[in-house]
């Protein structure tokens, strides 16, 4: 996990980013020839002198009073201390401390385990508070690699704080200690995806944290007291705080309103809408067009033929009010178009009301007076004059028609494409003589009985002027007289006005357009049989003979193929061809899951193909016939059941002496696949790392926080006075500092945990013991002496283990 804190350079506990080389003090020199650096080894300060003189030295290493560390080349301190022995630095307890180092070619030590460095080079410093206090330690901007900074007891200790930031320098960590406490710290480089390592020059700061924050506009939490800048209290009276600063991305004033969002901007230059560049300048929430302080702005004119919303108002180009007086908005009443956008056109749009080709005239054409007639024309855009009885209707056509003889005349629609309804009046504007909706389908048809020389008024109108799509389009008048019989059977039309049309009408049953096709898959004289079904196709060549192989009942008895009895002959029948993907014997099994083609080539297990090729629901490795076959030979390491016994890798027995199913004693992993982990695998029994190891680790100075796990682990101790555990646990041993009360919990633990105390040594006496506390989790509290030693361990409840969080305060 990458955290993030934001830092700057020129804090009074972090010395300015200037690159001036600071003063590090030595540890004191206190041999008894008081060497004073002037001594016959001429030292010069390179943390590299061997001070050879000729006197017996005693003291630490002296590295002089003016030099600038580097890193893994400079002198350690006293080593002495295998608790210190990987430091590469020992920086002292001088304050404040600046110094400059490098991680090029120090080495690996890897001894993060919480924000990463397991591939870059890292650098080991130590640290000795002078005092009691805070610290704060900080790797300043002149760091010029992506870097992290964490903290360790010791060499090998538990990490007791850590950070890391984008970028390059600006970790920075408070760390509580006491007077002569010593800490390690560790300078290391972030790992990048695919094992990438970093490294480079640092610089590190150290100093007391200051009880107030002392820079409020650096966005860092200079005293670490939750607030930052001008959200501490500290900074109320600091210039900066009282006046927001409208284009530094920052919350100057803490009103929580950043630049122009707060109102202490809203007369700032800097806040002024600008309207055209897709940004909210003025931080009102509305951007360009869409504020109103563009309102009358040039860039904000609604054009009205662009297909955008210039003056952002909602409104589209002639839907605009700003449009109405614009030509290009103007409706051309007979263009059958919607030129203003209005979603009417022509005359149904309001505006060619007065427009003269619009203005109400019957009848809008005069049919020739024939019989049979056909008109076509359209009704899009027509002004709506005629509202008919049985549908609500739109814009409409009236057509004049003059009968050229007695007789009952048919009237339809058919052929037209859209919804239709048809009208006939006895005038322009007169009575109503019928009205039809649908008919044949969606079109309409009416039949009036009409004298010699007798005029109607034939109104074509549509369902309704809901939709311009499907009630408005082309139509077609056919104007025909009416039939005893129909006739013609092929013309979508109802001309002896019995509802049924063409096929469907018994009158054309015989005719050659009805017949019924025998292999066309329709019922083409509608008498609700099909093809061969039909008794029309009896004597059909097509319908007496089963035709054996091509999957079709061609004699409609309901068998096909080799499931005909027509077919008992045909050798197609009797012999099963292994890979047609066909029943050729008819028994029912196809292919090689017929017994006929066991022995077939096409048949034998191909045995990593994924198919089941001999037929026998026993596919690759699963099919006996594999066994003995290479690609099913166990591979213990990859996951896969190869040979397809239905047990994995090394839960196979194939694998039990393969050096892949070893356990391996310390990393968690049921390497062998039997069940147990680490140290409860009989396999580990005898291995030093399941030995009763207790303690297991040294806890430091609190506060801290480690973390471990229990899995694996040996069952070596059971708690006395609560809870009850049958499972593994982890041992600490703990030195008291000082006389003092000291509290262990477990709180963020993943398992239920108990914790309890022993006295001295692993073994001793239970002095403390805890089950739940904070829900599963434990807490105990011990009063000890100075120096007084006790073993802390966890354990998990009955046979729980998992990932302990260990808090010790």
């Amino acid at each position: 996990m990458r955290l993030f804190l934001a830092v700057s350079c020129g804090l009074a506990l972090m010395p300015a980013c200037s690159g001036d080389e600071p003063t590090k003090v030595d540890e004191a020199d206190t041999d008894a020839d008081a060497d004073s650096d002037a001594d016959a080894d001429a030292d010069a300060d390179s943390d590299a002198d061997a001070d050879t003189d000729a006197d017996t030295d005693t003291g630490t290493t002296d590295t002089g009073t003016t030099g600038t560390g580097t890193g893994a080349t400079s002198t350690t301190g006293d080593t002495a201390d295998p608790a210190f022995a990987c430091v590469d630095a020992s920086l002292g307890s001088a304050l404040p401390l600046l110094y400059q180092g490098s991680t090029v070619g120090a080495g690996n030590d890897d001894f993060s385990q919480i924000v990463g460095g397991q591939v870059s080079e890292d650098v080991f410093l130590d640290f000795t508070a002078p005092y009691d206090g805070q610290f704060a330690f900080y790797l300043t901007p002149n760091t010029d690699f992506d870097a992290l900074l964490y903290m360790r007891t010791q060499c090998g200790g538990n990490e007791i704080a850590a950070t890391d930031v984008i970028g390059n320098g600006g970790e920075l960590l408070a760390l509580d200690m006491s007077a002569g406490q010593t800490v390690l710290i560790v300078v290391d480089g972030w790992d990048g995806y695919g094992g990438t390592s970093y490294g480079g020059n640092f610089e590190l700061s150290i100093d007391l944290v200051p009880a107030t924050e002392l820079i409020c506009g650096d966005g860092l939490d200079q005293d670490f007291d939750g607030d930052t800048d001008c959200f501490d209290a500290d900074c109320a009276a600091d210039p900066i705080c009282g006046v927001e600063i409208c284009g530094d991305g920052v919350d100057n004033d803490a009103d929580f309103s950043t630049d122009c969002f707060d109102a202490d901007c809203d007369l700032d230059a800097a806040c002024a809408e600008i309207c055209d560049d897709g940004i909210d300048n003025d931080g009102d929430f509305s951007t360009d067009c869409f504020d109103e302080f563009c309102d009358l702005d040039a860039a904000c004119t609604e054009i009205c033929d662009d297909g955008i919303d210039n003056d952002g108002d909602g409104d589209l180009d002639c839907l605009d009010v700003f449009c109405a007086a614009d030509p290009v908005c103007a409706e051309v009443c007979d263009d059958n178009l919607d030129d203003n956008n209005t979603g009417t056109i022509d005359c149904a749009d309001l505006s060619c009301a007065a427009d003269a080709a619009c203005q109400p005239q019957c009848p809008d054409t005069v049919a020739l007076g024939q019989v049979p007639e056909t008109l076509v024309g359209e009704v899009i855009g027509e002004y709506d004059e005629v509202s008919p009885s049985c549908v609500t209707g739109a814009g409409d056509v009236q057509i004049s028609y003059t009968a050229p003889q007695d007789g009952d005349y048919v009237f339809d629609l058919a052929g037209s494409d859209f919804d239709t309804s048809l009208v006939i009046l006895d005038q322009c504007g007169g009575t109503e003589l019928g009205c039809n909706d649908d008919w044949l389908g969606l079109r309409s048809q009416l039949v009036a009985p009409l004298t010699a020389g007798q005029t109607v008024i034939v109104s074509v109108d549509s369902f309704s002027s809901f939709s311009v799509d499907e009630d408005s389009g082309n139509f077609q008048l056919n104007i025909a007289l009416l039939e005893a019989n129909e006739t013609v059977c092929d013309d979508g039309r109802d001309l002896d006005n019995d509802d049924l049309v063409d096929c469907a009408d018994p009158d054309c049953t015989g005719q050659p357009v009805c017949a019924e096709v025998c292999d066309d898959g329709i019922d083409n004289d509608f008498d609700g049989d099909t093809d061969c079904f039909d008794t029309d196709c009896a004597a059909d060549p097509i319908c007496g003979v089963e035709i054996c192989g091509d999957g079709v009942d061609n004699d409609a008895d309901f068998s096909t193929d080799c499931f005909d009895a027509d077919c008992a002959a045909d050798p197609i029948c009797g012999v099963e061809i292994c890979d047609d993907g066909i029943d050729n014997d008819t028994d029912f099994s196809t292919d090689c899951f017929d017994a006929d083609c066991d022995l077939d080539a096409a048949c034998a297990e191909i045995c990593d193909d994924g198919i089941d090729n001999d037929g026998d629901f026993s596919t690759d490795c699963f099919d006996e016939f594999c066994d003995l076959d290479a690609a099913c030979a166990e591979i213990c390491d990859d996951g896969i059941d190869n040979d397809g016994d239905g047990d994995i890798d090394c839960l196979d027995a194939f694998c039990a002496a393969d050096a892949a199913c070893a356990e391996i004693c310390d990393d968690g992993i049921d390497n062998d696949g039997d069940g147990d982990i680490d140290c409860l695998d009989a396999f580990c029994a005898a291995d030093a790392l399941c030995a009763n190891t207790c303690p297991r680790d040294v806890l430091g100075a609190p506060p801290q926080t480690l973390n471990v796990s229990t899995v694996g682990l040996p069952n070596d101790y059971s708690p006395q006075t609560c809870g009850f555990s049958n499972s593994s646990e982890y041992t600490w041993e703990f030195t008291a500092p000082a006389a003092g009360t000291y509290t262990f919990d477990t709180f963020g633990s993943n398992f239920d945990t108990v914790l309890y105390a022993q006295d001295g040594a692993c073994g001793g006496a239970e002095i403390a013991c805890n089950d739940d506390t904070g829900g599963l989790q434990s807490e105990i509290v011990l009063n000890l002496v100075a120096n007084q030693t006790v073993i802390i361990i966890v354990d998990g409840y009955s046979t729980g283990d998992g990932d302990v969080v260990l808090n010790v305060q």
